[in-house]
């Protein structure tokens, strides 16, 4: 299978690797929930440097991890990294901004344009001690990202240094675990909910639901000794999807490879709601969009504190303890594999693969559940 990672924020050709972090620009934010509130531009620039650094050793210390050799490979050979964001939300809400307002977007306009250009000039100064990525060209100084946060003069300054020690910088994940775990909005997205139940799959049968406010909402309230919360502090089902998209683009536009977003919509969301989020998508010039709608699956998240019991169709068979089975043996690139069977009523209800070490002739016989 040659696939992206599994979020999509970082499309690679085959067997290609990458390491990931994710920055609290939220933690950035000084004189919070003031009119003189700003980020500390000094601060974040001397951390991009530390980060491009950080980063660079992680490839290192992963490289003979990768479970591939050709990913081994490549992985020194390209020198992917994914500098992304979490914290966004958490942000404008220390800023006094609403998510997807234009005084945000022009914010997040600034900040990843900051964080895009301090990556290249870090990765560059990295190469001058470091070397070249194996794969470099000096091709890369012609591409639209470039072009489109370099001025010209920059341009020619980083042709003739001819130094870049990292293909590829700038990524941002959904940081759904992370951000979680450090109670921060996660990725580029708006507050799920102020408070939510999160439930956690256990592997014992027995799942854990846990009540969970936002870390920034309860900061405020104690900050502020109140129970109100002011509107610039908004949730997904608060924000038009036009605003999501807006908001993503606006990154992409600063972003080497990808974002991923998902954009949470209501129940009675429409067909027509989800082409056209995808067409404005597309016209937006975004790379992807995912789309979840309320009740389209089982939920990780949900404001509803009623922990919902497992229903079975009607169409559920429950398993009998022994069924008939048809044996097959297929070899596949030299090798043979076992695909068994399992009928109920002369009709498939289960199959099993396995890898055999000689060849067996194709057979009928039973499966017994232990």
């Amino acid at each position: 299978i040659v696939t992206g990672n599994p979020c999509g924020e970082q499309a690679l050709p085959k067997n290609v690797a990458c390491c990931l972090s994710s920055t609290n620009i939220a933690n950035y934010v000084k004189y919070e929930y003031t009119e003189n509130a700003d980020l500390d531009w000094d601060e974040l620039k001397k951390d991009i440097y530390i980060i491009v650094r950080a980063m660079d050793n992680i490839l290192e210390e992963n490289a003979h991890r990768h479970a591939l050799k050709e990913q081994q490979e490549l992985s020194m050979k390209f020198r992917n990294i994914g500098i992304g964001f979490m914290g966004i939300a958490d942000m404008y809400a220390k800023m006094m901004m609403k998510y997807g307002d234009i005084d945000a977007l022009e914010l997040l306009d600034d900040i990843s344009k900051f964080v895009f250009r301090n990556a290249v000039y870090a990765s560059v100064e990295l190469a001058e001690e470091r070397g070249n990525f194996d794969g470099y060209s000096p091709k890369i100084w012609d591409s639209n990202i470039i072009k489109d946060n370099f001025t010209d003069e920059e341009i020619i300054w980083l042709k003739n240094n001819d130094k870049l020690r990292n293909c590829s910088l700038i990524s941002c994940a959904p940081t759904g675990s992370i951000a979680t775990m450090l109670n921060v909005s996660t990725g580029i997205e708006p507050f799920f909910a102020l408070s939510y139940t999160r439930k956690t799959e256990s592997l014992n049968g027995k799942d854990m639901y846990h009540k969970v406010f936002v870390g920034e909402a309860k900061h405020y309230m104690d900050k502020f000794k109140t129970d109100t919360l002011p509107d610039y502090f908004v949730c997904s089902k608060d924000i038009k999807y036009l605003d999501r998209i807006k908001t993503q683009a606006t990154l992409q536009a600063h972003t080497d490879t990808a974002i991923s977003s998902t954009i949470n919509l209501p129940k009675e969301t429409t067909v027509e709601d989800v082409m056209d989020i995808y067409l404005q998508s597309w016209q937006y010039g975004l790379k992807g969009v995912t789309i979840y709608v309320d009740g389209s699956r089982d939920a990780i998240l949900t404001t509803d504190n009623t922990p919902k019991p497992k229903i079975i169709d009607n169409n559920y068979i429950p398993r009998p303890k022994i069924i008939d089975a048809d044996f097959y043996q297929v070899k596949v690139k030299g090798e043979f594999f076992s695909v068994i069977v399992g009928l109920y009523e002369n009709k498939p209800y289960e199959v099993w693969a396995f890898k055999e070490e000689k060849n067996i002739e194709n057979h009928k016989g039973k499966i017994t559940k232990v």
